[in-house]
């Protein structure tokens, strides 16, 4: 802080008769200095007579009385007199910011006394604001952000303002400076402004090309440093923008929909296929951009963009083109189409997107409208939440000598039909109208379309139920199979939609009704096993509870009183190398196998969880039609590990079955007769070695074995705590 002194003349005029002398403009101290105060002599002075006395105050002093804070010796005479000076300490000054009076009084040797002319001195120890300064307000700007664009347009100036502050005084400079937040940068300031009025509001204009020149870009940190006459500083807050000084995003084209008909009409049969919404290529497109993709009322937000989308590998220094893209799936669509007005089931959407960079700065392409059309026969409205209506009954299929609806004797297979059961209204709407188009179409069992239309017709009579001939399929149409109907309606030259209705589950009895269908039946599940789907393999863990071998009877036309053989070979190894089964490498003598037989009972005709405990979790709930042959676990050690040579060995299990019915043998996939390539075989890896016996007994007395727990639970505590403690036991 320091103390100022304003160059101003005395309080009086000057005086012609010489009566009065003058204090001059004193010097500035910093705070703990001294102050030093001038003063011209008394015209007449005498050395070591007069004594001068300088007293701070409002009214003239009166010596004797007042008290002085200064005093001054002459020791010169009248004709080289001294310069008067008082040096005074800063604690003898005032403390309180003020305007103060200055009164120098000389003293004779004859107690003649003689006045200098009083002088106002202003001690300033505040610096502007005091405490707070208020913060720079760029009120252009409200949401703190700024392009390089929004600068230009506002002449190349980001201009920011600052409220008159506490002790505002003319003459004080203010001056603005600014720095990158991440990464940090060093303060850059702009030129000062004077300030002219103590309520004016300031200025601060930064220009373009020196924000420029910082290589500014995101989080912005503003402040202002106000210095008054007194050389008093104050530094304000920080007001933060977020500024995009370079590499805009441009050349934002609009939303491209793939995949449309020819028409550029999105229709049932175009939403129910992959649709995509691309967001094209676009100028200055930088890692870590996202962008939001709206039609209508519906956004998705893609990204962000990562270096392989702004530089495309395949076109170096391009990026990608499109640079994003959505598929959009049928609900998609259809939850758009059901947000038309009126309910209508045709209209235009609105499709858009923006950049969005730094999470702050956002950037709108141009729009899109996209009309789609997803009128639905059989009504005005679909079922909700479904694709499909609920007035398209299921169909009913059935041949010249059927006795049950959707079974097929083999005879009929060639002559069956499927009839359509029509309702004629509903609310006075028409459900159907003539010469809309009825498809059969066939799914699998998990309900993916195989794109086998099996039939196609016209419907010429809306009030009459329809009766389609259903085409043989071309894998000879044993087993069961699933068929759906589909109505469609012409809504556009050349578009038809279409509409679903229920899947019927068919079955199509093959000749005599044989097990398989006339096909042979599907190989054992190895059901416990680990990498069951591939290459099954059975440890000690799993081993544990036996081999699990799970036959599958689903849809096999499997009747209550077949008889089942599961015949299981054992391929021991003691001599190292396991059955390879692309090679046949390895293959022992099979020895004798063991046969599990099993019949047919009403529940197992009925479906059950396909669950095991090795599965984790909870049951899934999905129902399967099996029956279950578990190997026990002693069979596994004798015949495949080899109880009489230690447990030494390691092998391989195959399993296959046959199904008996009315004398007649119909075997599973593969069957094993000898001289049968052992690769075909499915076989189970089968190593359910113990760990080696430890020479010390001192582990099976601390652990001893607990009911129920086989000897390789035992050996394989003692093997665990042994490799973990054995260093510290010897």
């Amino acid at each position: 802080m320091r103390i100022t002194i304003p160059a101003a003349k005395p309080e009086f005029p000057d005086d012609p008769d010489g009566q009065f002398f003058y204090i001059q403009t004193p010097d500035l101290p910093a705070t703990g200095e001294t102050l030093r105060i001038h003063c011209l002599p008394y015209t007449y002075q005498a050395p070591d007579e007069d004594i001068y006395y300088l007293f701070i105050q409002d009214d003239p002093p009166v010596l004797g009385r007042d008290g002085a804070v200064g005093r001054f010796v002459a020791a010169q005479s009248d004709g080289t007199p001294d310069l008067v000076s008082f040096n005074l300490a800063f604690n003898d000054v005032p403390k309180t910011d003020g305007l103060y009076r200055l009164w120098v009084v000389c003293q004779g040797l004859t107690d003649n006394e003689y006045d200098a002319l009083p002088y106002w001195l202003i001690l300033d120890y505040t610096p502007p604001g005091g405490r707070e300064l208020p913060l720079i307000l760029f009120a252009d700007y409200p949401t703190g952000r700024a392009t390089v664009l929004d600068i230009l347009a506002a002449g190349g100036l980001l201009r920011g303002s600052v409220a008159a502050y506490k002790w505002q005084v003319p003459g004080d400079k203010v001056t603005g400076m600014f720095r990158n937040v991440s990464p940090p940068g060093e303060w850059i300031t702009i030129d000062p402004v004077l300030v002219v009025d103590a309520r004016e509001t300031i200025i601060l204009d930064f220009p373009l090309e020196v924000l420029l020149a910082a290589n500014l870009e995101g989080l912005v940190e503003f402040r202002y440093i106000a210095v008054d006459k007194a050389l008093n500083p104050a530094e304000s807050a920080s007001t933060y923008m977020n500024l995009l000084m370079r590499s805009l995003p441009s050349g934002l084209r609009a939303p491209v929909f793939t995949e449309t008909a020819p028409d550029g009409v999105i229709y049932e049969e175009q939403a129910r296929r992959s649709m995509t919404i691309s967001v094209p290529a676009y100028a200055n497109a930088a890692s870590g951009d996202v962008i939001h993709v709206w039609i209508d009322e519906f956004r998705w937000i893609l990204g962000p963009l990562v270096a392989a989308d702004v530089d495309d590998p395949s076109n170096p220094g391009n990026p990608r083109n499109p640079i994003v893209k959505r598929l959009l799936s049928y609900e998609d669509i259809r939850a758009i189409v059901d947000r038309f007005p009126g309910a209508a089931q045709a209209g235009t959407a609105v499709a858009r997107y923006a950049v969005i960079r730094f999470n702050e700065f956002e950037f709108a392409s141009p729009v899109t409208n996209q009309r789609i059309n997803l009128i639905l026969p059989p009504g005005p409205d679909p079922e909700p939440g479904t694709p499909g209506h609920e007035a398209i009954r299921p169909l009913v299929a059935r041949g010249p000598t059927s006795d049950e609806d959707n079974v097929i004797p083999a005879a009929d297979i060639l002559l069956s039909t499927a009839t359509l059961r029509w309702e004629s209204a509903r609310d006075g709407v028409p459900i159907y109208r003539d010469f809309d188009l009825v498809e059969i179409h066939e799914l699998t069992d998990d309900g993916t379309d195989l794109g086998r239309v099996t039939t196609r017709i016209s419907i010429t009579d809306e009030k009459r139920d329809t009766v389609l001939r259903i085409d043989s399929r071309p894998d000879n149409a044993t087993g069961v199979t699933w068929f759906q109907p589909w109505v469609g309606r012409l809504v556009a030259p050349g578009v038809i939609n279409f509409a679903m209705g229920p899947v019927t589950r068919v079955v199509y009895l093959a000749q005599n009704d044989i097990p398989g269908g006339g096909r042979l039946l599907p190989e054992v599940s190895f059901r416990n096993a680990l990498n069951r789907d591939t290459r099954p393999a059975l440890n000690l863990q799993r081993g544990r509870s036996g081999a699990l071998i799970r036959i599958y009877i689903d849809e096999k036309n499997i009747r209550s009183g077949d008889f089942f053989e599961v015949t299981v070979y054992y391929n021991q190894r003691t001599s190292g190398g396991v059955f390879d089964p692309l090679t046949g490498n390895n293959a022992d003598d099979l020895g004798t196998p063991d046969v599990f037989r099993h019949t047919i009972e009403p529940r197992d005709l009925q479906p059950k969880d396909d669950w095991i405990p090795e599965d984790g979790g909870s049951p899934p709930g999905a129902d399967r039609y099996f029956f279950d042959i578990r190997v026990p676990y002693v069979t596994l050690i004798n015949r495949i590990i080899g109880a009489s040579n230690g447990q030494k060995g390691y092998g391989s299990l195959w399993a296959t079955y046959s199904v008996r019915r009315e004398g007649k043998d119909y075997p599973s996939v593969p069957r094993y007769r000898p001289g049968t390539p052992p690769r075909i075989i499915k076989h189970l890896i089968v190593d359910i070695r113990t760990p080696p016996a430890l020479s010390s007994t001192t582990l099976g007395q601390r652990y001893p074995a607990r009911p129920g727990w086989p000897p390789a639970i035992i050996d394989g505590l003692a093997c665990f705590f042994f490799q973990r403690h054995g260093a510290r036991h010897g």
